[in-house]
Protein backbone atom coordinates (compact mmCIF):
# COMPACT_ATOMS: atom_id res chain seq x y z
CA UNK A 1 0.00 0.00 0.00
CA UNK A 2 1.47 3.25 -0.71
CA UNK A 3 1.39 5.84 2.21
CA UNK A 4 1.86 9.70 2.44
CA UNK A 5 3.19 12.05 5.21
CA UNK A 6 2.43 15.61 5.11
CA UNK A 7 4.72 17.99 4.79
CA UNK A 8 4.06 19.50 7.94
CA UNK A 9 4.90 16.09 10.07
CA UNK A 10 8.09 15.45 8.11
CA UNK A 11 9.78 17.02 11.42
CA UNK A 12 8.34 13.96 13.42
CA UNK A 13 8.83 11.19 11.02
CA UNK A 14 11.71 11.75 8.92
CA UNK A 15 13.77 9.81 11.39
CA UNK A 16 11.64 6.93 12.12
CA UNK A 17 11.79 5.10 9.16
CA UNK A 18 13.95 3.32 7.49
CA UNK A 19 13.82 1.93 4.40
CA UNK A 20 13.46 -2.28 4.37
CA UNK A 21 12.56 -2.55 8.24
CA UNK A 22 9.53 -3.31 9.36
CA UNK A 23 7.10 -1.37 11.84
CA UNK A 24 3.17 -1.03 13.75
CA UNK A 25 1.22 1.75 12.39
CA UNK A 26 -1.04 2.62 14.91
CA UNK A 27 -4.00 4.74 14.16
CA UNK A 28 -3.45 5.79 10.49
CA UNK A 29 -6.41 6.81 7.96
CA UNK A 30 -6.95 4.88 5.08
CA UNK A 31 -8.50 6.34 2.21
CA UNK A 32 -8.79 6.12 -1.91
CA UNK A 33 -5.43 6.73 -3.59
CA UNK A 34 -6.25 9.50 -6.11
CA UNK A 35 -2.45 10.31 -6.74
CA UNK A 36 -1.73 10.79 -10.40
CA UNK A 37 1.21 8.29 -9.81
CA UNK A 38 0.24 4.85 -8.22
CA UNK A 39 3.67 3.02 -6.99
CA UNK A 40 1.50 -0.11 -5.88
CA UNK A 41 -1.53 -1.81 -7.20
CA UNK A 42 -3.88 -0.88 -4.49
CA UNK A 43 -6.79 1.66 -4.91
CA UNK A 44 -6.59 2.70 -1.14
CA UNK A 45 -3.46 4.60 0.69
CA UNK A 46 -1.96 4.67 3.90
CA UNK A 47 -2.23 8.41 5.61
CA UNK A 48 0.74 9.16 8.29
CA UNK A 49 -0.50 11.70 10.65
CA UNK A 50 0.22 13.53 14.10
CA UNK A 51 -1.43 11.58 16.33
CA UNK A 52 -0.30 8.34 14.20
CA UNK A 53 2.16 6.21 16.75
CA UNK A 54 5.13 4.09 14.71
CA UNK A 55 6.69 1.72 16.24
CA UNK A 56 9.75 -1.03 15.20
CA UNK A 57 8.71 -4.85 14.50
CA UNK A 58 11.33 -7.16 15.66
CA UNK A 59 9.70 -10.24 15.17
CA UNK A 60 8.18 -10.02 11.74
CA UNK A 61 8.03 -13.20 9.86
CA UNK A 62 6.55 -12.56 6.97
CA UNK A 63 7.69 -11.85 3.37
CA UNK A 64 10.32 -9.48 3.43
CA UNK A 65 9.71 -7.59 0.27
CA UNK A 66 5.94 -8.61 -0.43
CA UNK A 67 7.19 -9.49 -4.52
CA UNK A 68 3.86 -10.19 -6.18
CA UNK A 69 5.83 -10.99 -10.12
CA UNK A 70 3.54 -11.01 -13.05
CA UNK A 71 3.80 -13.54 -15.71
CA UNK A 72 5.50 -12.46 -18.93
CA UNK A 73 3.20 -14.10 -20.95
CA UNK A 74 0.42 -12.24 -19.32
CA UNK A 75 2.57 -9.15 -20.64
CA UNK A 76 3.22 -10.45 -24.13
CA UNK A 77 -0.44 -11.02 -24.37
CA UNK A 78 -1.73 -7.87 -23.06
CA UNK A 79 -3.82 -8.79 -20.52
CA UNK A 80 -2.00 -6.78 -18.23
CA UNK A 81 -3.57 -3.12 -18.20
CA UNK A 82 -1.15 -0.14 -18.59
CA UNK A 83 -0.27 1.81 -16.21
CA UNK A 84 0.05 -0.91 -13.48
CA UNK A 85 2.69 -0.87 -11.15
CA UNK A 86 4.21 -4.37 -11.04
CA UNK A 87 6.90 -6.81 -10.06
CA UNK A 88 9.37 -8.72 -12.76
CA UNK A 89 11.73 -11.65 -12.20
CA UNK A 90 13.85 -12.61 -14.68
CA UNK A 91 17.67 -13.08 -16.31
CA UNK A 92 19.32 -10.61 -18.52
CA UNK A 93 19.52 -11.50 -22.16
CA UNK A 94 20.79 -8.46 -24.02
CA UNK A 95 21.01 -4.58 -23.16
CA UNK A 96 20.49 -2.20 -25.68
CA UNK A 97 22.65 0.98 -26.30
CA UNK A 98 22.50 3.57 -23.20
CA UNK A 99 20.05 6.88 -24.81
CA UNK A 100 21.63 10.12 -23.13
CA UNK A 101 18.87 13.32 -23.42
CA UNK A 102 17.17 16.54 -22.26
CA UNK A 103 13.73 16.31 -20.85
CA UNK A 104 11.68 19.12 -21.38
CA UNK A 105 13.08 20.97 -18.39
CA UNK A 106 16.67 20.90 -19.86
CA UNK A 107 17.82 17.80 -17.16
CA UNK A 108 20.22 15.60 -18.40
CA UNK A 109 18.60 12.37 -18.33
CA UNK A 110 19.59 8.37 -19.68
CA UNK A 111 17.80 5.14 -20.45
CA UNK A 112 18.87 1.71 -20.39
CA UNK A 113 16.31 -0.50 -22.02
CA UNK A 114 16.93 -4.21 -21.55
CA UNK A 115 15.87 -7.87 -22.61
CA UNK A 116 15.09 -9.97 -19.75
CA UNK A 117 14.06 -13.65 -20.04
CA UNK A 118 11.83 -16.02 -17.82
CA UNK A 119 12.27 -19.55 -16.92
CA UNK A 120 10.37 -20.09 -19.72
CA UNK A 121 12.00 -18.17 -22.30
CA UNK A 122 9.72 -15.21 -22.26
CA UNK A 123 11.24 -12.38 -23.28
CA UNK A 124 10.10 -8.28 -22.16
CA UNK A 125 11.59 -5.25 -21.28
CA UNK A 126 12.66 -3.03 -19.23
CA UNK A 127 13.05 0.61 -19.14
CA UNK A 128 15.86 1.89 -16.99
CA UNK A 129 16.39 5.20 -16.01
CA UNK A 130 19.52 7.41 -14.83
CA UNK A 131 20.92 5.20 -11.45
CA UNK A 132 18.74 2.13 -12.47
CA UNK A 133 20.52 2.05 -16.02
CA UNK A 134 24.33 2.56 -14.56
CA UNK A 135 23.88 -0.69 -11.98
CA UNK A 136 22.62 -2.98 -14.63
CA UNK A 137 25.28 -1.55 -17.41
CA UNK A 138 27.56 -2.21 -14.98
CA UNK A 139 26.90 -5.99 -14.05
CA UNK A 140 26.81 -6.18 -17.62
CA UNK A 141 29.99 -4.71 -18.82
CA UNK A 142 31.60 -7.50 -16.20
CA UNK A 143 29.42 -10.05 -16.95
CA UNK A 144 32.11 -12.37 -17.56
CA UNK A 145 32.68 -12.19 -13.95
CA UNK A 146 29.12 -11.71 -12.61
CA UNK A 147 27.87 -14.93 -14.80
CA UNK A 148 24.01 -15.08 -15.15
CA UNK A 149 22.58 -11.48 -14.23
CA UNK A 150 18.88 -11.70 -12.19
CA UNK A 151 17.17 -9.33 -11.43
CA UNK A 152 13.50 -7.91 -9.96
CA UNK A 153 12.65 -4.80 -10.66
CA UNK A 154 9.78 -3.70 -7.74
CA UNK A 155 7.34 -0.99 -8.54
CA UNK A 156 7.78 -0.54 -11.65
CA UNK A 157 4.97 1.05 -14.42
CA UNK A 158 4.16 -1.24 -17.68
CA UNK A 159 3.52 0.90 -20.62
CA UNK A 160 2.72 -0.82 -24.44
CA UNK A 161 4.46 0.81 -27.48
CA UNK A 162 3.78 -1.24 -30.76
CA UNK A 163 3.38 -4.59 -30.08
CA UNK A 164 5.72 -4.62 -27.00
CA UNK A 165 5.47 -4.08 -23.36
CA UNK A 166 7.98 -1.92 -21.03
CA UNK A 167 8.57 -2.09 -17.73
CA UNK A 168 9.93 1.20 -16.28
CA UNK A 169 11.90 2.10 -13.14
CA UNK A 170 9.67 4.75 -11.49
CA UNK A 171 11.65 7.72 -10.57
CA UNK A 172 13.13 6.65 -7.00
CA UNK A 173 10.11 4.80 -6.08
CA UNK A 174 11.12 1.20 -7.39
CA UNK A 175 13.51 -1.31 -6.00
CA UNK A 176 15.54 -3.15 -8.48
CA UNK A 177 17.45 -5.97 -7.10
CA UNK A 178 20.77 -7.54 -8.73
CA UNK A 179 22.08 -11.09 -8.16
CA UNK A 180 20.99 -9.96 -4.46
CA UNK A 181 20.70 -12.67 -1.60
CA UNK A 182 16.77 -12.94 -1.88
CA UNK A 183 15.23 -16.24 -1.77
CA UNK A 184 13.25 -15.48 -4.78
CA UNK A 185 16.33 -14.79 -6.56
CA UNK A 186 17.85 -17.91 -5.50
CA UNK A 187 14.87 -19.98 -6.34
CA UNK A 188 14.65 -18.59 -9.82
CA UNK A 189 18.85 -19.51 -10.20
CA UNK A 190 18.17 -22.63 -9.06
CA UNK A 191 15.08 -23.57 -11.73
CA UNK A 192 17.28 -22.13 -14.18
CA UNK A 193 20.69 -24.50 -13.40
CA UNK A 194 17.85 -27.41 -13.49
CA UNK A 195 16.03 -25.96 -16.92
CA UNK A 196 19.49 -26.00 -18.61
CA UNK A 197 20.84 -29.85 -17.12
CA UNK A 198 17.19 -31.08 -18.32
CA UNK A 199 16.93 -29.11 -21.53
CA UNK A 200 16.69 -31.75 -24.23
CA UNK A 201 17.13 -29.00 -26.93
CA UNK A 202 21.31 -28.57 -27.50
CA UNK A 203 20.99 -24.99 -28.92
CA UNK A 204 18.94 -24.05 -25.65
CA UNK A 205 21.30 -26.15 -23.30
CA UNK A 206 24.13 -24.19 -25.01
CA UNK A 207 22.94 -20.94 -24.71
CA UNK A 208 21.86 -21.18 -20.85
CA UNK A 209 25.33 -23.15 -19.88
CA UNK A 210 27.03 -20.10 -21.60
CA UNK A 211 24.95 -17.42 -19.17
CA UNK A 212 26.17 -19.52 -15.98
CA UNK A 213 29.71 -20.29 -17.15
CA UNK A 214 33.23 -18.73 -18.29
CA UNK A 215 34.53 -20.11 -21.87
CA UNK A 216 37.66 -21.75 -19.94
CA UNK A 217 35.08 -23.22 -17.09
CA UNK A 218 32.31 -24.02 -20.08
CA UNK A 219 34.71 -25.48 -22.45
CA UNK A 220 37.57 -26.95 -20.32
CA UNK A 221 36.71 -27.74 -17.00
CA UNK A 222 32.67 -28.71 -17.65
CA UNK A 223 33.00 -30.40 -20.32
CA UNK A 224 33.85 -34.01 -22.02
CA UNK A 225 36.41 -33.96 -25.14
CA UNK A 226 36.01 -35.85 -28.22
CA UNK A 227 38.15 -36.70 -31.22
CA UNK A 228 36.52 -35.59 -34.84
CA UNK A 229 36.14 -38.90 -35.49
CA UNK A 230 34.20 -39.89 -33.21
CA UNK A 231 31.47 -37.12 -33.83
CA UNK A 232 28.21 -38.21 -35.21
CA UNK A 233 27.07 -35.37 -37.87
CA UNK A 234 23.59 -37.00 -38.06
CA UNK A 235 23.14 -37.23 -34.19
CA UNK A 236 21.47 -34.39 -32.57
CA UNK A 237 23.75 -33.71 -29.29
CA UNK A 238 26.40 -31.19 -27.57
CA UNK A 239 30.12 -32.36 -27.80
CA UNK A 240 33.67 -30.75 -27.47
CA UNK A 241 36.40 -30.86 -29.70
CA UNK A 242 39.88 -29.56 -29.21
CA UNK A 243 41.12 -28.90 -32.88
CA UNK A 244 43.15 -25.78 -35.14
CA UNK A 245 41.34 -23.92 -37.85
CA UNK A 246 42.84 -24.47 -41.21
CA UNK A 247 40.42 -21.95 -43.12
CA UNK A 248 37.58 -19.78 -43.60
CA UNK A 249 35.74 -20.89 -45.98
CA UNK A 250 35.66 -18.41 -49.02
CA UNK A 251 32.07 -19.70 -50.81
CA UNK A 252 30.09 -19.42 -47.71
CA UNK A 253 29.12 -16.03 -46.20
CA UNK A 254 30.48 -14.87 -42.71
CA UNK A 255 27.49 -13.09 -41.44
CA UNK A 256 23.87 -12.64 -42.06
CA UNK A 257 20.78 -10.71 -40.70
CA UNK A 258 18.90 -11.52 -37.92
CA UNK A 259 15.38 -10.11 -36.13
CA UNK A 260 16.34 -7.83 -33.50
CA UNK A 261 13.35 -9.26 -31.53
CA UNK A 262 13.64 -13.25 -31.86
CA UNK A 263 17.34 -13.56 -33.25
CA UNK A 264 15.68 -15.51 -36.32
CA UNK A 265 17.52 -14.85 -39.39
CA UNK A 266 15.33 -12.62 -41.36
CA UNK A 267 14.70 -12.82 -45.31
CA UNK A 268 14.41 -9.97 -48.43
CA UNK A 269 10.62 -9.49 -48.67
CA UNK A 270 9.03 -10.30 -51.93
CA UNK A 271 7.14 -7.51 -53.22
CA UNK A 272 4.35 -7.79 -55.88
CA UNK A 273 4.51 -3.66 -57.20
CA UNK A 274 4.37 -3.43 -60.98
CA UNK A 275 6.78 -0.94 -61.77
CA UNK A 276 5.20 2.23 -63.73
CA UNK A 277 6.82 2.10 -67.19
CA UNK A 278 8.90 5.58 -67.49
CA UNK A 279 8.99 6.02 -63.97
CA UNK A 280 12.41 6.12 -62.11
CA UNK A 281 11.90 4.97 -58.32
CA UNK A 282 14.46 4.41 -55.32
CA UNK A 283 14.74 0.71 -54.64
CA UNK A 284 14.49 -0.25 -50.81
CA UNK A 285 15.94 -3.60 -49.69
CA UNK A 286 13.28 -4.90 -47.18
CA UNK A 287 13.39 -8.02 -45.30
CA UNK A 288 10.91 -9.93 -43.33
CA UNK A 289 10.42 -12.37 -40.19
CA UNK A 290 8.90 -15.47 -40.78
CA UNK A 291 8.49 -16.91 -36.96
CA UNK A 292 5.06 -16.69 -35.47
CA UNK A 293 6.18 -14.19 -33.26
CA UNK A 294 6.98 -11.27 -35.96
CA UNK A 295 5.26 -12.43 -39.22
CA UNK A 296 3.19 -9.91 -40.47
CA UNK A 297 5.27 -7.31 -38.46
CA UNK A 298 7.32 -4.46 -39.10
CA UNK A 299 10.44 -5.50 -38.06
CA UNK A 300 14.25 -4.01 -37.19
CA UNK A 301 16.80 -6.27 -37.89
CA UNK A 302 20.95 -6.42 -37.34
CA UNK A 303 24.22 -8.22 -38.45
CA UNK A 304 25.02 -11.38 -36.69
CA UNK A 305 28.20 -13.51 -37.32
CA UNK A 306 28.25 -16.83 -38.37
CA UNK A 307 31.90 -17.75 -39.59
CA UNK A 308 32.27 -21.13 -41.57
CA UNK A 309 35.65 -23.14 -40.87
CA UNK A 310 37.17 -25.45 -41.16
CA UNK A 311 38.82 -27.71 -38.00
CA UNK A 312 41.43 -29.96 -37.95
CA UNK A 313 42.85 -32.72 -35.24
CA UNK A 314 44.70 -35.48 -34.97
CA UNK A 315 41.83 -37.89 -36.43
CA UNK A 316 40.06 -35.68 -39.16
CA UNK A 317 38.82 -32.32 -40.07
CA UNK A 318 35.39 -30.95 -40.06
CA UNK A 319 33.63 -27.94 -40.92
CA UNK A 320 32.01 -26.26 -38.20
CA UNK A 321 29.49 -22.52 -38.02
CA UNK A 322 31.04 -20.21 -35.11
CA UNK A 323 27.66 -18.40 -34.70
CA UNK A 324 27.47 -14.85 -33.38
CA UNK A 325 27.61 -15.15 -29.36
CA UNK A 326 30.00 -17.16 -29.25
CA UNK A 327 32.03 -15.60 -32.41
CA UNK A 328 31.84 -12.14 -30.70
CA UNK A 329 33.02 -13.17 -27.03
CA UNK A 330 36.29 -15.18 -28.81
CA UNK A 331 36.72 -12.37 -31.24
CA UNK A 332 35.77 -9.66 -28.92
CA UNK A 333 33.64 -7.75 -31.93
CA UNK A 334 30.91 -7.88 -34.05
CA UNK A 335 29.38 -8.28 -37.44
CA UNK A 336 28.90 -4.36 -38.04
CA UNK A 337 32.21 -3.31 -36.79
CA UNK A 338 34.02 -6.22 -38.87
CA UNK A 339 31.92 -4.73 -42.01
CA UNK A 340 32.14 -1.44 -40.89
CA UNK A 341 36.09 -1.54 -41.21
CA UNK A 342 36.41 -3.74 -43.85
CA UNK A 343 33.92 -2.34 -46.07
CA UNK A 344 35.57 -1.67 -49.10
CA UNK A 345 37.80 -4.80 -49.37
CA UNK A 346 37.93 -8.09 -50.68
CA UNK A 347 36.53 -10.91 -49.03
CA UNK A 348 39.96 -13.11 -49.54
CA UNK A 349 41.03 -9.64 -46.93
CA UNK A 350 38.11 -9.74 -44.59
CA UNK A 351 38.98 -13.95 -44.26
CA UNK A 352 42.30 -12.78 -43.20
CA UNK A 353 41.27 -10.10 -40.81
CA UNK A 354 38.76 -12.60 -39.37
CA UNK A 355 41.50 -15.66 -38.99
CA UNK A 356 44.08 -13.01 -37.50
CA UNK A 357 41.42 -11.96 -34.34
CA UNK A 358 41.44 -15.57 -33.25
CA UNK A 359 43.86 -15.80 -30.65
CA UNK A 360 47.09 -17.04 -31.12
CA UNK A 361 46.19 -17.50 -34.83
CA UNK A 362 43.94 -19.74 -33.20
CA UNK A 363 46.50 -22.56 -32.78
CA UNK A 364 43.97 -24.17 -30.61
CA UNK A 365 40.45 -23.43 -30.34
CA UNK A 366 37.53 -25.67 -28.21
CA UNK A 367 34.85 -26.22 -30.34
CA UNK A 368 31.21 -26.46 -28.57
CA UNK A 369 28.83 -28.59 -31.47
Amino acid sequence: MQGNVLRRWFPRFEQVFNESDCYFIVKPTIGLNESKYKYVDNKNKLGIYCDTDVYPCKDFNGPLYGFSFTSFKDIIDKTVPENKSIDVIGFVADVKDLKKFKTARGKDTKKLNVIIQDLEMESIYLSLWDSYADRILEQWENREQHGVIVVILQFGTLKYFGRFGYVNSCFNVSKLFINSDVDEMTAFRNSLIANSAASSCSSQSSRLSGIFLSLYDEYVVRSEFNNIAEVNLNQAKSVVVVGTVQMISEDLPWYYFACKTCNKKVFPKVTNDTPTVGVLVDEEEVYECKTKTCKDTVIQYTKRLKIPLTVQDSSGTVSLTLFDRDACRILNTTAANLIEKHVAVSFHLINFQIFNFFPGNMSKIFLYI
